[in-house]
């Protein structure tokens, strides 16, 4: 067995300390086997080319004659395994497992309402990747379209949901994502912006509030009580709101009908 190189003959002076690759040189019953150590080598794992003789003996030459040993071709380069492609979690996906382990697991009362908030969900980010849930850019795409068909309170709930998604998939064993982009300076969700609900006066209270109209006849309002109790009764019939109900002005009270 040796390890040399073959340019000497080919009219190289400077051989063996010249740059040309170094050769696998041997004979194993009776055929001989030649190669550049290189082919060998760079095909089963080294990388870069072999330019020390000292690696080229130690590391290389064993295996070389151990695979003429052992009845292989050395000039074959060795069938790699095939890799597994390892498939791409989607959103869709995701959020489907977070429905089923913990919607349905918990028995959510509420799985009926936000079983609908996934499916708007998954109709705009259900092909991505779910390492896209980590960043802004994609939720506040879908935020900005969702938020042109349905009022801020419904996509705040969607939001919602997919905040609480992000969340229980962070503390999965292994988990699934590794931040959540809900923050101050991320996606936020203002519930503040949501319109808020009439609540109807209760019948007490509104016998309260024309008792008090009816001894406002002072000075000090500037106006009088009958007049300030027939505005309070042109906004109830008329379904005025908290607002509303401080513009209506006494020119604008029909006073024998007591409406606007």
């Amino acid at each position: 067995m040796a390890v040399r190189k073959i340019c000497r003959q080919k009219g190289c002076r400077a051989s063996p300390r010249c740059e040309h690759p170094w050769w696998f040189d041997t004979m194993h019953q009776g055929k001989r086997w030649r190669m550049p150590v290189d082919d060998f080598a760079l095909v089963r794992g080294a990388t870069e080319p072999i330019t020390s003789k000292q690696t080229a003996e130690r590391v290389w030459e064993p295996k070389f004659l151990g695979e003429i040993m052992a009845g292989r071709d050395p000039r074959v380069p060795p069938i790699q395994p095939k890799q597994e492609t390892k498939t791409v979690l989607t959103v869709a996906a995701f959020l489907d497992q977070y429905y089923t382990g913990y919607v349905e697991t918990e028995g959510l009362k509420s799985a009926n309402t936000i079983s609908g908030h996934i499916k708007a969900l998954k109709a705009s980010l259900g092909e991505l990747p779910v390492a896209a849930l980590e960043k802004a850019p994609e939720i506040a795409r879908f935020k900005a379209a969702f938020r042109k068909r349905h009022e801020v309170a419904t996509v705040n709930r969607a939001l919602g949901v997919l905040r609480a998604a992000i969340n229980w998939g962070r503390f999965q064993d292994p988990p699934l994502l590794s931040t959540s982009p809900f923050h101050r300076f991320g996606v936020t969700i203002r519930a503040r912006d949501e319109t808020k609900r009439d609540r109807r006066i209760h019948r007490d209270e509104e016998q309260t509030l024309l008792a008090a109209c009816l001894m406002m006849n002072t000075a000090e309002h500037r106006w009088t009580g009958p007049a300030m109790h027939d505005r309070i009764i042109a906004a109830l019939e008329t379904c005025c709101r908290q607002g509303e109900m401080l513009r209506i002005q006494n020119r604008d009270v029909d006073r024998t009908q007591h409406q606007m």
